[in-house]
């Protein structure tokens, strides 16, 4: 006689069994076949599949945040020695910025633009913007593209230096009117809002600018606005300069409210 073995985690079940079987062979009867097996079939789920990959995966998802936290720290020395370098030159510069970021699969940047600002310098808003685009920030999670909606970051006087005066709207206005077909030509057919803020000297010489924009496609088209902002003289008849901040020209022209002046710290 020959006993049919099962493994079991219970010991008792596998007597019970070893016993049964034992039983089968000597009554000579040859045991019912097995039923068939169900096919297998592919159900998708949030379960990750062999490998880590998950099943389910979206088109946008967040930027890994510890990875986010450790690359922005490891930029802000350089962040702030751009802004001491621009405040050196220009010492009423100061305010903050919003940026956002999105990413590709492979953790390397898509884009990244000012979305908010009122510092008023492109050269340290460039300077963050380029440093961003420069890291990986590894792959979104679980989606095929990753993306920061806004972080910001700023500096403010110290308290015993002065801030430029609010400047009026209207010293800016008529002379960025007269500039549109220059700034027009600047967007290449892109669309979309730029708020630009400017420091103007006495005499009407701009110290210092800076663009924010709403959609990633203006990106490319910041540098030229500038250009063309500080090629132009304003009005400014103070004899401290002022801040003022308006809206770029474009087929609808509007201005906006001025950005209140802020003297808040850096924040993320």
């Amino acid at each position: 006689m020959r006993g049919v073995w099962l493994w079991t985690l219970d010991s008792g079940l596998w007597t019970a069994a070893a016993a049964a079987a034992a039983l089968i062979a000597c009554s000579g009867n040859t045991p019912p076949p097995e039923a068939p097996k169900p096919p297998k079939t592919d159900v998708e789920t949030d379960a990750p599949k062999k490998g880590g990959v998950p099943a389910i995966e979206y088109d946008l998802g967040a930027v890994d945040p510890s990875v986010w936290k450790k690359k922005v720290e490891s930029l802000k020395s350089s962040w702030n020695d751009c802004y001491l370098a621009e405040q050196k030159k220009h010492p009423v510069v100061e305010g903050k910025l919003t940026f956002t970021v999105r990413t590709h699969k492979d953790g390397s940047v898509k884009w990244a633009y000012v979305k908010q600002s009122d510092l008023g310098s492109r050269t340290v808003e460039k300077c963050i913007i380029d440093s961003i685009k420069a890291q990986n920030f590894g792959p979104p999670m679980d989606a095929k593209e990753g993306e920061v909606q806004g972080h910001t970051y700023g500096w403010a006087l110290d308290d015993d230096d002065r801030p430029a005066d609010p400047g009026a709207q209207d010293s800016v206005w008529p002379v960025l009117e007269k500039a549109k077909g220059k700034l027009g030509a600047c967007r290449n057919g892109s669309k979309g809002k730029m708020i630009a803020t400017l420091y103007i000297d006495k005499g009407g010489k701009p110290l210092s600018a800076g663009v924010a924009i709403d959609d990633p496609a203006l990106d490319a088209s910041v540098d030229c606005v500038v250009d063309v902002l500080m090629g132009l003289k304003y009005v400014n008849k103070a004899s401290w300069p002022t801040k003022v901040s308006v809206s770029c020209p474009s087929r609808q022209s509007s201005v906006v409210s001025r950005q209140p002046r802020t003297r808040a710290a850096t924040t993320d």
